[in-house]
């Protein structure tokens, strides 16, 4: 079985009691790709993974995204989807680390927390049928990135890993962030240890 197939490939015989999974068909007595792409198993499911394509979003998955908009009591972020993604107020640390309901002066105040065009990185935490994200940063180490470059790249060149934040050698003195497979944008900054002051819980510099 290979491990790249174009449309009509036999991904799997049906002998093996393989499970149809995303951009596969049943014909006669095998599973045939309906696209191009990378087979993709997990015990007795296989699937397609497409080479291209706009991010869709998984549960869990750690992105890098841009503020787009900043509406009533959410923050509207470009992820790379079809859709943007919704981060809520109610989903992200105050600066006071005050476990407590938002109020309209947390409203006011959103600007000061994340401002259009600021670069941040949330975790997903649904995934609605209509394609909508909604993401959170509820944890110190998610938020504002400042000091560094994103680079765009293929959201199917990016490996799951266990941790997606990632100190380079020494040498390097770069710290980088790079979104789960499927978040197609890597974020690059110089090390801590090139700071003078302690660093924000908002900044990966």
């Amino acid at each position: 079985m290979a491990s790249v197939v174009v449309p009509g490939d036999t991904v799997a015989p049906n002998d093996e009691n393989v499970m149809r999974g995303h951009g596969t068909y049943v014909a006669g007595a095998s599973l045939v790709s309906c696209g191009a792409g990378r087979v993709v198993r997990v015990n007795k499911l296989a699937s397609v993974q497409p080479v291209g394509g706009r991010y869709r979003g998984s549960v869990g998955d750690l992105v890098v995204g841009t503020v787009i908009e900043v509406t009533a009591r959410s923050w509207k972020v470009d992820v790379g989807a079809a859709r943007r993604a919704t981060l809520a107020l109610s989903s992200v640390t105050l600066p006071d680390d005050a476990q407590r309901v938002r109020t309209h002066a947390d409203a006011r105040a959103m600007r000061t927390l994340y401002d259009e065009g600021d670069v941040v990185v949330c975790e997903v935490q649904a995934v609605h049928g209509d394609g909508q994200i909604h993401l959170h940063a509820r944890s110190n180490r998610y938020g504002k990135l400042a000091n560094g470059a994103v680079v765009a790249v293929n959201p199917h060149l990016v490996r799951r890993l266990r941790s997606h934040f990632v100190a380079l050698p020494a040498a390097v003195d770069v710290e980088l962030a790079a979104g789960s497979p499927g978040g197609n944008r890597p974020f690059a900054a110089p090390s801590r240890r090139t700071l003078a002051a302690p660093p924000s819980r908002r900044t990966l510099a």
